[in-house]
């Protein structure tokens, strides 16, 4: 959401990283999840797709910030 984005633009400005390494969100631990009996609460979470990282590094360029994938 455009708030989020205001508050991570923030928070960037404060730590001024030079670079970032994103680590998509993975579906491999839902069945660890499940083999325990545990609820897995992220279950409507999905993997950002290829265009959305590329979205969240031209974000990070905005920062001269080296992102990594």
């Amino acid at each position: 959401t455009p708030e989020h984005l205001e508050k991570f633009r923030n928070f960037m400005r404060e730590i001024q990283p030079t670079q970032i390494e994103l680590l998509p969100y993975t579906e491999y631990g839902i069945p660890k999840w499940e083999n325990l009996n545990f609820e897995y609460k992220l279950k409507h979470i999905k993997p950002p797709t290829k265009a959305e990282i590329k979205k969240v590094c031209e974000f990070l360029s905005e920062f001269d910030v080296i992102c990594t994938q």
